[in-house]
């Protein structure tokens, strides 16, 4: 459980008093998916670098640490899926990440206008972090 899940406070506070917990950094265990790819819209990543960069930028933004995107957000199934891409990781962004100030990563304003301009080259982040994709596009 991280604090990222949102209404669950009273309940989180009980259990730390209760047991210990353990730490794990955001990136360990990434080596396990060195080689994983996935199609971001019309283009393709390496999935750790994907995830880096995203997770810088919204670093830059002083989002905190337990809303980052780990290795294992994701799993290998839907790394495959752009769908999966669509509707989990960029919902996730969108709904619980950014949901205030989505425009800081996003251009369209509404998860609508995201989905539906997703594939397309128009481009659905802002400039900004799309200039650090294109850094470490694989196609």
């Amino acid at each position: 459980m991280n604090s990222a899940d949102q209404g669950v406070f009273q309940m989180d506070a009980a259990f730390k008093r209760r047991w210990s917990f353990e730490y794990i950094p955001l990136n360990e265990n990434e080596a396990a998916l060195a080689d994983a790819e996935i199609f971001f819209g019309t283009k393709k990543y390496n999935w750790n670098l994907f995830r880096k960069a995203v997770n810088s930028f919204l670093i830059s933004k002083k989002i905190p640490e337990d809303r980052l995107i780990g290795p294992f957000f994701m799993s290998a199934n839907e790394l495959t899926d752009s769908q999966s891409i669509k509707n989990k990781l960029l919902l996730y962004l969108r709904e619980d990440v950014l949901r205030h100030n989505h425009r800081q990563f996003f251009v369209y304003d509404t998860f609508s206008e995201i989905t539906e301009h997703y594939n397309d080259d128009s481009g659905i982040l802002t400039p900004e972090l799309q200039q650090s994709l294109n850094e470490i596009e694989l196609i």
